[in-house]
Order: structure tokens, then C-alpha cells, then sequence
């Protein structure tokens, strides 16, 4: 039990939380001996804040998408419609260094993207996939990046939680030795409240001074605010869901019997969503139980659709599943026909399309998609079709939604490359840009003989006559990177060989130089097994005496 309003007994790892009363009398001597160990500290720290140049920030913004659940209520809900994206995939940025904890991309009022990399810092990303700039931060990231009301972007590594004007110039350093363990979570007054794995919760004033800490005693998932500011936490091998007050002190406990795996969803009503295992509860503002429904699968929050229904995407099963507020019953289920090793959160449009990704059983393939607000599929895209050199992939936490409806999900591959052993890239998916060069035409020979080198010839064209690169996937799990540039309808010459028989699908598609991505164009490649396997005569003559006999070794041969 917590001790209300001044700070939580910590058992050990994955027991209950107890009130026993010699513990609690220790305890409370403690909080006399030292006023820093445990519970609400409202004093001031002095910290140590790097003032460099100063950039002038300018008015307040509106964003796209802040923060990991898009708002403080961690809803996952956009304010804009994406019901005209065609899952077509615009473009994707490579990321250095992937890192297993991998993020949303969080989008500025611009359109402008930010997401890190576990070991080689901040990027900002424009709308259209080129770099706007990078800031190596020289320690690992523990968790995404977040948006302030004045356009700052707030980041942390470990033990140093890092401030960036939207230039990139560098704002305050906030010393805490502490590792932060959860994505921050920012209030409308700026307060950025963020976690640590050993179980406390800061509150950062804009400026980079601490305004009070909580410790919980466990490794915080998250937090999310309702409309009043009360403060919601969950956290790893805890078996209760927290609420503060905005000034710290604990408000009242939820049991959830086993613990959370993400910060909760709070409706419009006040209504906290949380999922421990196997279950989806509503709870009331009270801290009382709503409602209680048993799924199939783990997972992070549920989503807040338009209509106010809740809908659930399970971490480990192939379920999406669409629930009454109400009550929690299921108003209806869609199945993705496949048990996941993976499946991200589920993000949702302001005309309730539906999006989210997820792995195939052994993490070797990944899938964003889309559902129709009835729960129906609107469509299915590979987003590692066009990703060379990998043996397993790990997808982000949820998609994010950009202003024109474009979807953005991150990755991260494991690889056996000697300069980068893993890497990601941020995917975008949405509509064909009508000005994007044509699918690359592929001419020069559709068969031939294995080790033999073949001249090919691409040729794509611009709508607004912009130069081009072309990529090229040969189909034997070799590429020709982006080369170029090239005059609009200037071709490309290039040869290539394939070592081993079989049929190959030759695929290229080009990008003009303001990173518009066009179609891919396609050519079929066939290479027979070859007659000189033992004496090219000897297989001709048995073949036309015995027309009739061997029909799988001649199969082969004309294959």
C-alpha cells in the first residue's frame, strides 16, 4: 500500500507494494534524516545549465505530433485526416546506428521530423526526407524526442536531460545522474515530466530547473495528464497505476494486478485506459474500476478513436480489436491472419483510419496497416521490401501523422554489415506525388546464362524535368544504390550477372533531386540451368529422341 500523499514503499522487484508498520516507522525516521531519499521534494536543485548563443524561439506553435502518444492524454489520435493515403511509400531516411528502443517521429508545426538514433544522436528530417541536421550527443538515448509549446525539443541521454532550440542550437543541459527509462510527457504550462529507471519522476521547469521529484521505486513505462493536470504513472514489475496531483503528492493507487507496459490513455471524459496483461481497464477518475475485458495478447495503451471507442492493438497477437467506452465490450475484431512477433500501438486519424505495423513470426519481414474505421482492411504495404542486407527487423512503438495525411513509422535492422552491425530508417507512406519521375523502364535481356555479365538500360522521366538517381534491386539480394544524377529521360547503363539458375525480378525506381520517389519498374530475368552442367549434345540428343521422357530436367533447362 502507498503511503498517501508523501512517497511509496519499495518491496522487492515484482512483489505487492506492503504497508508494514516497521517498515513505514523506519521509513518516515529516514524522511527526517534526509529530505532527498524518498517522496516529494518541492525545493529547487541548483544544476549546472549551459548557456550558449541564444536563439530566439518566437511564438507559441501548433504541432502535428509532439510526443509519443501525440498529447499529453496519450491518445494516439491525430487531428488530421488521412482516409486519401494510399500506403504508397514516399521515401524512407536512413538512420545510423538503430537502436533497439525505437521511437515515434515526432513532427513540428512545420511538418519537420525528429527522431534519434540509440547511439548517434538527434535527427531533424523536412517533409520531403532530406536532412535538415543532425546533433551527435555523445551518450546513448534513452528514449524519443518531445516538442514544447515554444518549439523547443527536449532529449535525454543518460544522465543528462538536453534542451535544443528548433535551429539546433543548444538551449540547457539538466545534470541528473540518473538513466531516464520513459518517454517525456509535456503539460500546457511547459512543465516536462520525465522518468527514471530507478523509479523517480522529475518535473522540469522550462527554464531546466527541477520543480519537485517523486520517487515510486520502480522503473517508470510513462506518464500521461487529464485536463486538470493530475498525473498518471506506470511502471515496470509495479502492480499499481499511480495518480499525482500537478504539485506532486499522490492523489490515489489503482491495482492492476500485474504491471503496465506503457503510459495510459486518458478519454475525453476522464476516463484512464490502461492494459496490463491480458487485460484492457477503464478506470474512473476516482480511482475506482469501470470496467474490466480480457484480450488476447500484451500490449501497449489502447487509441482513442474520433467517435470516443477505444481501439486496441496487442503487442503479440494478430487481434485489433475495437471497444465500447462504456462498458468495454467488443464492437468489432480484425485479425491480420498471421501471429506476430511483433505489432505496434495503433494510431488513429481525425476520420478514423486506423493504422499499424508489425513483424512476421521470426522478425525477418514488416507490414504497415490500414483499417477503415468499421475495422475492415483498406491495405497492406511491405515497408522492408527495398531493405538490403538484414536478418531481423524491429518496428517502432506506434505510426505518427503527418498535417497531409503521409504515415511515419521508424525501424531497426539487425545486420551483419562491418561499418554499421545495425541501423534504421524512418519510413513515410502516403500518396504518389503527381510530379514524381515515371517507373524506370528496364530493357536489355530477359534471359541468359549464369556468370555471364548483361548490359541493362534504365530510363525515367520528370514531370517537371528535375534530374534524377536511380536504385536498382537485382533480385539476388544485390542493389545498385541511389546513382546519379541524371538528365530527365537521360538513360543509365549498368551491367550485371547472377551466379546461381532460377528466375530473378529486376526492380528500379528513381527519385528526382527534391527527393520525390517514383514507382517501381519491374523486369522478369530468367537463368536456365545450364546445358554445359555435362555436355550441352548430350542433353540436346536425349531430348529430342525421348521428347516425351524427363519433363522435370527439361523444365529446368528452358526454365
Amino acid at each position: 500500500m502507498f503511503l498517501k500523499g508523501k512517497t511509496v514503499i519499495k518491496s522487492n522487484k515484482g512483489e505487492n507494494l506492503l504497508n508494514r508498520k516497521g517498515l513505514a516507522v523506519g521509513f518516515v525516521l529516514l524522511l527526517f534524516v534526509s529530505s532527498s531519499f524518498v517522496g516529494v521534494s518541492n525545493q529547487q536543485k541548483e544544476v549546472t545549465i549551459e548557456k550558449p548563443c541564444i536563439t530566439p524561439v518566437g511564438s507559441s506553435m501548433n504541432f502535428i505530433w509532439p510526443l509519443y502518444g501525440h498529447d499529453a492524454q496519450n491518445t494516439c489520435q491525430s487531428e488530421y485526416a488521412a482516409g486519401q493515403n494510399e500506403g504508397y511509400d514516399k521515401w524512407k531516411y536512413f538512420i545510423a546506428h538503430g537502436t533497439p528502443d525505437l521511437v515515434v517521429p515526432v513532427i513540428d508545426s512545420n511538418g519537420t521530423l525528429y527522431t534519434t538514433s540509440f547511439l548517434d544522436g538527434l535527427y531533424v528530417i523536412n517533409s520531403n526526407g532530406t536532412l535538415r541536421w543532425h546533433r551527435e550527443l555523445y551518450a546513448y538515448i534513452e528514449y524519443q524526442p518531445v516538442i514544447g509549446q515554444d518549439g523547443t525539443i527536449y532529449v535525454g541521454t543518460i544522465k543528462r536531460f538536453q534542451a535544443f532550440y528548433p535551429n539546433g542550437t543548444l538551449k540547457w543541459v539538466l545534470p541528473i545522474e540518473k538513466n531516464f527509462c520513459c518517454d517525456p510527457v509535456i503539460s500546457p504550462n511547459g512543465t516536462v515530466y520525465v522518468g527514471t529507471d530507478d523509479g523517480y519522476l522529475f518535473a522540469v521547469n522550462p527554464n531546466g530547473t527541477i520543480q519537485w521529484q517523486y520517487y515510486l521505486g520502480y522503473s517508470l513505462n510513462g506518464a500521461s495528464l487529464d485536463s486538470q493536470g493530475k498525473i498518471y504513472l506506470s511502471a515496470r514489475y509495479c502492480d499499481y497505476l499511480c495518480c499525482l496531483f500537478p504539485n506532486g503528492t499522490l492523489h490515489w493507487t489503482f491495482r492492476t494486478i500485474v504491471d503496465t507496459s506503457d503510459a495510459p490513455l486518458i478519454g475525453k471524459d476522464g476516463t484512464i485506459y490502461t492494459v496490463p496483461t491480458y487485460d484492457v481497464i477503464g478506470i474512473n477518475p476516482d480511482g475506482t474500476e469501470k470496467w474490466r475485458t480480457p484480450v488476447s495478447g500484451a500490449g501497449r495503451s489502447p487509441s482513442l478513436s474520433p467517435n470516443g471507442s477505444i481501439i486496441y492493438s496487442s503487442h503479440d497477437s494478430g487481434d485489433v480489436v475495437c471497444m465500447d467506452p462504456n462498458d468495454g465490450h467488443i464492437l468489432w475484431s480484425y485479425n491480420i491472419g498471421l501471429d506476430p512477433l511483433s505489432k505496434s500501438r495503433a494510431t488513429v486519424s481525425s476520420d478514423g483510419m486506423i493504422f499499424f505495423a508489425y513483424t512476421d513470426k521470426p522478425g525477418h519481414l514488416a507490414y504497415l496497416c490500414a483499417l477503415n474505421p468499421d475495422g475492415s482492411l483498406r491495405w497492406t504495404s511491405d515497408i522492408t521490401s527495398d531493405v538490403p542486407h538484414y536478418y531481423g527487423v524491429n518496428i517502432g512503438p506506434a505510426p505518427s501523422i503527418g498535417a497531409d495525411g503521409t504515415v511515419y513509422i521508424t525501424t531497426w535492422f539487425s545486420s551483419d554489415d562491418p561499418i554499421y552491425h545495425d541501423f534504421g530508417y524512418v519510413h513515410a507512406f502516403g500518396q504518389l506525388d503527381p510530379n514524381a519521375p515515371s517507373p524506370p523502364t528496364i530493357t536489355g535481356n530477359s534471359q541468359g546464362k549464369i556468370g555471364e555479365q548483361y548490359k541493362y538500360t534504365l530510363m525515367s522521366t520528370s514531370p517537371l524535368a528535375k534530374d534524377i538517381y536511380y536504385y536498382i534491386q537485382w533480385g539476388d539480394d544485390s542493389y545498385t544504390n541511389w546513382t546519379g544524377p541524371f538528365r530527365s529521360g537521360e538513360p543509365l547503363n549498368v551491367n550485371h550477372s547472377w551466379e546461381k539458375w532460377g528466375t530473378y525480378t529486376v526492380r528500379a525506381r528513381a527519385r528526382d533531386i527534391d527527393n520525390r520517389w517514383g514507382p517501381w519498374g519491374i523486369l522478369t530475368i530468367k537463368m536456365p540451368l545450364s546445358y554445359n552442367l555435362l555436355n550441352k549434345s548430350f542433353w540436346e540428343t536425349l531430348f529430342e529422341r525421348f521428347p516425351n521422357a524427363f519433363p522435370f530436367l527439361r523444365y529446368l533447362f528452358e526454365k
